[in-house]
């Protein structure tokens, strides 16, 4: 009886510890998936999609798609980049932003160096125009609508001349 026993003892505590590494695997699963939540929340999502930033009558609007500009006005673009989710992304590496204007008799576009930002310049034409920049695969695209400044000057436009009315 002493060997049954013993063994039945042993059986009894290997099943304890199969039990314990049960609990034990289903914690480091629990924290495999929170670490990975983590892991994915820390590494950046490669950028998918150009956002548009700019000062509208000295107010930021941001993921502006078009907005309208006086002949006589400059507006600061800025560009950044955001993921599928639309949550802030890296740039490509290594790639410089390239802007570029549909029609530079109603607006032109001045990037600076690094291709982040740039200026939007009204010109004499008005009606639409896009503004388009390209990273990599990138694209984005706004559009402009040049509309007429404020009055410079006045004009005096003579009518065709008809007799006179004289008072009897």
């Amino acid at each position: 009886m002493g060997i049954r026993s013993d063994l039945a003892d042993l059986k009894l505590s290997l099943d304890r510890q199969l039990f314990a590494l049960g609990d034990v695997r289903t914690a480091l699963d629990s924290q495999t998936e929170i670490l990975k939540g983590i892991r994915d929340a820390l590494v950046p999502k490669p950028a998918a999609a150009i956002r548009f930033t700019a000062v509208l009558n000295g107010i930021p609007e941001v993921g502006i798609v078009s907005f309208q500009l006086q002949d006589i006005q400059s507006v600061p673009l800025t560009l950044s980049f955001v993921d599928a989710d639309g949550n802030p992304a890296a740039a490509p590496a290594g790639i410089t932003p390239t802007w570029a204007t549909s029609d530079a008799t109603k607006v032109t576009v001045t990037p600076a160096a690094d291709g982040l930002s740039a200026v939007a310049s009204g010109q004499s034409g008005l009606g639409d125009a896009q503004i388009s920049v390209t990273a990599g695969s990138l694209t984005g695209q706004l559009t402009v609508t040049v509309v007429a400044g404020p009055p410079a000057s006045i004009t005096i436009t003579p009518g065709a001349p008809t007799p006179a009315q004289r008072r009897r």
